[in-house]
């Protein structure tokens, strides 16, 4: 079960940390872990330079006018209340 006191990096690509404490995801990685309930709610959920680009192809996601929002929301479906 990832620890939800470690730093997750959800990217696209997959990539290797050198940092032990941070657990690198990719979207379906991350998807399958919080479907299968391996995955506990996190404190915060932070962005740099990516709901921007949601929806719009550039990245393997689907074309989607709603992107942005679908991925706001699914950013609030693992934070904790």
């Amino acid at each position: 079960r990832p620890r939800s006191s470690s730093p997750h990096l959800l990217e696209f690509s997959r990539i290797i940390s050198e940092d032990p404490r941070v657990i690198p995801m990719t979207p379906r990685t991350f998807a399958a872990a919080h479907a299968e309930g391996r995955m506990d709610l996190f404190d915060a959920v932070l962005a740099f330079s990516t709901i921007e680009h949601a929806g719009l192809g550039r990245y393997g996601d689907a074309l989607n006018p709603w992107g942005d929002i679908l991925l706001v929301a699914k950013c609030w479906c693992v934070t904790k209340p």
